[in-house]
């Protein structure tokens, strides 16, 4: 996904997510999202996963990514956890917001393997690998990830991930967003979220997406596959 710029803004929650059939149990996959952006203010970036039961992340695969896991049970109803919070990993690189917005944009790019793992990697404008700029991506020369969840028989059963639905949503308070409004715009604590949507349709001129482009490969034989006598 290479993203020039995207929905910001008090009660504004942007994602790029994504989400399979008979939702929880076909999994959803979180890529890019945040609440209530604003200017001069740092965003954070948040990757989730979604699933029924039996989906929990090892805290042993730590060292696979650079961001930090801040829940492990991908459970939306998973005991100890807020409501459908899933199995969330922070970044401590990736831009999003208006961080991203005044960084001209960036690109995200996803490796999902169904029967092993999806890893997310977030590059600034003029820093992709090379390989991705000529439409060859080869994800095992990108270095760590700043997400990655792992699917194990043991840990998260692969089967709690099926194909999936790509969504781009720019939700106007909401759970997230609402219940996070004073917290995040303490300068409009004398309102609701609802009543600052309402009142205020001007604070909501940055409210959009730009997108440079969305490409889709899929994992085919290498060059030493097509050479492997048969």
């Amino acid at each position: 996904l290479d993203l020039m710029h995207m929905p910001v803004g008090c009660g504004v929650w942007p994602a790029w997510w994504t989400f399979g059939e008979d939702w929880p149990r076909g999994g959803e996959f979180d890529v890019v999202e945040t609440v209530n952006s604003q200017t001069d203010v740092p965003t954070e970036q948040w990757t989730r996963v979604h699933t029924g039961a039996g989906c929990v992340m090892e805290e042993g695969d730590a060292s696979t990514y650079t961001g930090r896991l801040t829940s492990r049970n991908c459970d939306i109803d998973a005991p100890g956890q807020d409501a459908k919070e899933g199995c969330s990993i922070r970044s401590q690189t990736a831009l999003v917001g208006s961080e991203l917005n005044n960084a001209g944009g960036g690109v995200y790019a996803v490796e999902w393997s169904p029967a092993e793992f999806l890893r997310v990697w977030f590059f600034r404008h003029g820093s992709e690998p090379h390989d991705l700029l000529a439409h060859t991506p080869r994800p095992e020369r990108w270095g760590l990830p700043h997400a990655r969840y792992n699917f194990r028989a043991r840990s998260c059963d692969p089967t709690s991930f099926q194909p999936q639905k790509v969504v781009f949503t720019t939700t106007l308070c909401g759970e997230w967003a609402g219940h996070r409004f004073k917290q995040h715009c303490p300068h409009l604590a004398h309102l609701t979220c609802e009543e600052h949507v309402a009142k205020h349709p001007e604070a909501f001129k940055e409210a959009f997406w730009i997108v440079r482009r969305l490409l889709f490969y899929e994992r085919g034989l290498t060059e030493d596959d097509r050479s492997a006598p048969p």
